[in-house]
């Protein structure tokens, strides 16, 4: 079964057995996410890390996690607000847009690396992929 099939399941049990406890409107705060959940995920990851592979290959994995990440967070932040200048979306603070769009600078590799393994890429390529985006979770959290 697919580690993500389980974690599904595993929230569905534990909202089942809130609901049933009377445990209901619990909201996720911010608290929540960066105290609990992010550490988990990032521990994780970097756990699983391979890291011989990744270390051969630190300047790459290095810039494209700092340098892509920092490009993606600008070109879609100012983009964005000068799309809000000119009536085509609504309209930001320039503050607004640069946090939105380090949320969604940080590339997620669960599908890049779903794809290559069905297309058969060299290993190498997936564990450099690995390293730059637990790289790049840092970067866009730092940067917001």
């Amino acid at each position: 079964m697919p580690e993500s099939c389980l974690l599904i399941a595993t929230g569905i049990v534990m909202g089942l057995m809130l609901h049933a406890a009377g445990q209901t409107g619990y909201t996720a705060n911010t608290a929540t996410f960066f105290l609990i959940l992010l550490p988990c995920i990032v521990l994780n990851a970097g756990y699983l890390l391979p890291l011989q592979s990744v270390f051969d290959n630190l300047r790459v994995v290095t810039m494209f996690a700092v340098i892509g990440t920092l490009w993606n967070t600008f070109s879609v932040g100012l983009t964005l607000w000068c799309f809000g200048k000119i009536g085509a979306c609504a309209q930001l603070a320039l503050a607004h847009t640069m946090v939105f769009a380090s949320l969604l600078a940080a590339v997620d590799p669960v599908a890049i690396l779903a794809i290559f393994k069905e297309v058969h890429v060299k290993q190498l390529l997936s564990r450099i992929v690995l390293g730059e985006s637990l790289l790049s979770i840092g970067v866009a959290m730092v940067s917001s």
